[in-house]
């Protein structure tokens, strides 16, 4: 499987099978998440829902993705890695479950987690490498 997450993007010398990982706590969309529990490529981030209210807590299912390296104009490199899901993929690779949408929202979001990992499963669990399409 090394081969299929090679950064073909790196030189030669530089080139990895395995992506930088996700960490464990990211911040995003103005939040900090903290990650509950992952499966393969799926998992799911906890964040406060708002400073004022501490007990309430928003789920995120995600479907990591993996990206190529990559210099970015103002000369930085990002390395070959795994990333959160953008905006633009929300609702076929991240979902939200707040106390609004759902009854227990962290019950419905591990409902989730458990299905895209049977699907990654059946999929052989072959992350999607961003630009290899």
């Amino acid at each position: 499987m090394g081969t299929l997450l090679e950064d073909k993007n790196a030189p030669q010398s530089k080139r990895s099978p395995f992506p930088k990982p996700l960490k464990e706590t990211v911040e995003t969309n103005k939040r900090v998440y903290r990650l509950v529990q992952r499966v393969g490529q799926a998992a799911i981030y906890s964040a406060q829902v708002s400073p004022f209210a501490p007990q309430a807590t928003m789920y995120e299912v995600i479907m990591i993705r993996v990206e190529r390296s990559k210099v970015l104009p103002s000369g930085t490199v990002l390395p070959f890695r795994e990333v959160y899901p953008s905006l633009r993929d929300w609702g076929k690779y991240g979902f939200t479950y707040t106390a609004n949408s759902h009854r227990d929202p962290l019950q419905a979001a591990r409902a989730k987690l458990e299905e895209l990992a049977g699907v990654q499963r059946a999929s052989r669990g072959t992350p999607y490498v961003s630009g290899s399409r």
